[in-house]
């Protein structure tokens, strides 16, 4: 019996600009979630930038509240940064360009008892199109 079991899936379709409108993600349902990360691809755009923020509720149609979380970069070579803490009031001030990779992981002990729902925010900064797609990498406890 395995413990555990990987999968992605998309929360934020892949446009020509991502960033337009100020999306939310699909919501992500945290049950026998063990790990969670939001990754963030752009792979176009010269100028526009957008806020991250990563928020939890309690039904999957609610407002959420915004949590603490983390991220990292991912170079086009594959060098990946060290994890940096990113408070909820913050967000993450995504940088203008093309070929970039974020991962955002979200601390699942932010959630408590009475959280099950979370969510990526991606407020628009620079009104400038930015081509990409938002996934989701979910290690999820099996039974």
């Amino acid at each position: 019996m395995r413990e555990s079991e990987d999968h992605s899936i998309q929360v934020i379709a892949a446009s020509a600009d991502l960033f337009d409108g100020d999306p939310d993600s699909d919501r992500v349902d945290c049950a026998n979630v063990l790990d969670l990360k939001f990754i963030l691809s752009q792979s176009s755009g010269a100028t526009g930038t957008a806020t991250i923020t990563i928020s939890k509720h309690t039904a999957d149609a609610a407002a959420g509240t915004a949590i603490d979380f983390e991220y990292r970069t991912v170079s086009d070579a594959g060098v990946v940064g060290a994890w940096t803490a990113i408070a909820a009031a913050t967000g993450y001030p995504t940088i203008a360009g093309a070929e970039k990779t974020v991962e955002f992981r979200v601390k699942l002990k932010e959630l408590g008892d009475t959280y099950r729902y979370v969510y990526l925010t991606a407020t628009e900064l620079v009104d400038s199109a930015v081509a990409g797609i938002v996934t989701a990498q979910l290690k999820k406890r099996t039974v």
